[in-house]
């Protein structure tokens, strides 16, 4: 999505965001049927009831690559925060 927006390619842009979001509601649906509430991974709330990141979290460079595949998709990356 990222890459064919750079491109100005809006039309293949649309259609992955689609899939992304298309994946997160199917994630969203498992989840309820399971009964799993779903945690931030990379946010917590504050005593005001603000979203806070967690630095800690933040994965380093070189585990991004890692998990980027051999084609550099983003599906294994993204995965972790799916899951």
């Amino acid at each position: 999505m990222t890459k064919a927006l750079i491109e100005k390619d809006y039309e293949t842009a649309n259609k992955e965001k689609h899939i992304v979001e298309e994946r997160e509601r199917e994630i969203r649906k498992e989840r309820k049927e399971k009964g799993e509430i779903w945690k931030p991974v990379l946010f917590e709330l504050d005593e005001k009831k603000n979203w806070i990141l967690k630095e800690s979290k933040l994965p380093k460079s070189e585990e991004i690559v890692h998990d980027l595949g051999d084609d550099k998709s983003w599906g294994g990356y993204l995965k972790s925060f799916f899951y």
